[in-house]
This record gives structure tokens, C-alpha cells and sequence, in this order.
């Protein structure tokens, strides 16, 4: 297996012959042209289903599960595998616009004077109280998962205060979000 995983696509990554993996079907249209003559593409809802026989299966965008992964590697006989995963999500921040300071800065003290929060069950009810898009609120606590705010120990989440002062900007969720 070989870790390519990345936040920026260069067109240099795209050099190998073989299978190419894109859930996202506009994902592939956008990057189509960096392809190799020779290597095969499956895109979107055909992903799980197709019959696949290659050397070197790439994984170009990241799965929409865990389950979904497992069940292609196990479906595919490649004597490697590059992962990618570029986490692509522009069009959703694009849509819900990026989180301001003052949004971070009120996730922040709600996560730190509340340890032990069960997201699965209350992220809804978070959602509403802290009055912020659940899927920006998702955005957000992924951001403070990546740069080390936030831990999860049996789906329970809780703030974390490091001394270190951060720039949320460099986390890679934030980063492929806003580019």
C-alpha cells in the first residue's frame, strides 16, 4: 500500500498506469484530463459493483465509509494499492460557507465547558443550541479533532486545551475546504 494522501492534487500524481477510484463523479471530470492514456477509471455509484482486475489500484477522493473501502479491497485483486484520498468537500463548504473566528471561538468554550458530550445522539440538539449548520458544526469539530482540541474515547467527545496556540487554518480539513 502506499500513502499519497494529500489535501492538494498535482497533476504529477497521476503519472501510474492502472485503476483509477473517484466516488465523486465531478471529482473526475475535474482531474479526467491528468489521467494516463492507458489507465482505467470506475466513478461514482459504479464503485462498489465493478468487477476490477488491475496492478495498481488508486483511490483518488475518500470513500463515503469504512464498510465501502473493506468491501472494494476485498472485491480487488491489486498487487498495490495508492491511496490518495483527497477529501474533497469544496462544493459543500461552498454552499454552507466557511465558519467565522467568532463561530470557532463559540464550538470552542461549549466543548470545553462540556466533557463527555455523545455526538452520535446530540449533535442535532448541539446543532440547534449553539444556532450553527450541523454540517458546519461537523466541519468544525473535525478541524479541532485534526489539531488536537478535541478527543473522542467511546464516542464521547471532549475539549482538550493544549498550551500551544494553533492556526486552525492549517488543518487539513480546513485547508481543502477553503481552497
Amino acid at each position: 500500500m502506499i500513502d499519497q494522501r494529500t489535501a492538494k492534487l498535482q497533476k504529477r500524481m497521476f503519472a501510474a498506469t492502472g485503476t483509477y477510484i473517484f466516488f465523486n463523479e465531478k471529482l473526475y471530470y475535474q482531474l479526467r484530463d491528468y489521467l494516463p492514456t492507458k489507465a482505467d477509471t470506475v466513478v461514482g455509484s459504479d464503485v462498489v459493483s465493478a468487477e476490477v482486475k488491475t496492478s495498481n489500484l488508486i483511490f483518488v477522493d475518500c470513500p463515503p465509509s469504512l464498510d465501502v473501502f473493506a468491501t472494494i479491497l476485498k472485491r480487488v485483486s491489486a498487487a498495490t494499492v495508492t491511496l490518495i484520498f483527497y477529501p474533497y468537500r469544496q462544493q459543500k463548504a461552498y454552499l454552507e460557507g466557511m465558519p467565522t473566528r467568532n463561530d470557532f471561538a463559540k464550538v470552542y468554550r461549549f466543548v470545553m465547558t462540556h466533557p463527555g458530550i455523545d455526538i452520535k445522539k446530540n449533535l442535532a440538539q448541539l446543532a440547534a443550541y449553539l444556532k450553527i449548520k450541523k454540517g458546519m458544526l461537523i466541519f468544525m469539530l473535525q478541524v479541532f479533532f485534526e489539531v488536537g482540541f478535541v478527543k473522542m474515547d467511546n464516542g464521547l467527545m471532549t475539549g482538550y486545551s493544549g498550551s500551544k496556540t494553533v492556526d486552525l487554518k492549517e488543518a487539513p480539513s480546513y485547508h481543502s475546504s477553503s481552497n
